[in-house]
């Protein structure tokens, strides 16, 4: 079975951010993304515009193509409840399911969120004496992986992981 990946894009980079674009995929599932409309929930507020230009989501695009909240956290839990899943920033993304869930007044979907770095060490390092070996084939693979596109959006970041995740398992 193919690990899943998810990445999530955010307001800005606090503690009061919200997430404004989620998405989760494998490598055998189609990569599903979705933007999220801010507007329902009253709190969210918080807004930066160096996070805007990193991933160039603006709030009005938000609000006329983004989801609801509310429809993002039963999407969350149909397709991802009580799976492990693999993402490159586990606290902060897993900081914005949290206040997605807590916006919501949603109990929040029991999400195993873990390191895609730990998958990739566990995955090949075997022997305690090859990790920093393996350590470095990693961000190898890390790095060709980036270089094949420069966009900053979850659905990207989701193919990375997987494009990733294939180099290392094809090698």
């Amino acid at each position: 079975m193919s690990p899943i990946f998810l990445d999530i894009e955010a307001s800005s980079w606090t503690f009061n951010s919200f997430p404004i674009e989620i998405a989760w995929g494998s490598t055998t599932d189609n990569i599903q993304s979705y933007l999220i409309n801010p507007q329902e929930i009253q709190e969210w507020t918080d807004w930066s515009t160096n996070a805007e230009k990193a991933h160039g989501i603006s709030r009005e695009l938000l609000t006329s193509q983004g989801i609801s909240p509310y429809e993002m956290c039963e999407l969350l839990k149909k397709n991802l409840d009580g799976k492990t899943v693999y993402t490159d920033a586990p606290d902060y993304d897993g900081m914005w399911l949290f206040n997605l869930f807590k916006g919501c007044e949603i109990d929040p979907s029991p999400i195993d969120l873990r390191s895609f770095d730990e998958l990739m060490i566990s995955t090949f390092s075997k022997e305690i004496d090859t990790r920093l070996f393996d350590l470095k084939e990693i961000l190898r693979f890390k790095s060709r992986a980036k270089d094949r596109g420069k966009q900053h959006r979850a659905s990207w970041d989701v193919e990375y992981l997987v494009t990733t995740w294939k180099m290392t398992k094809e090698s």
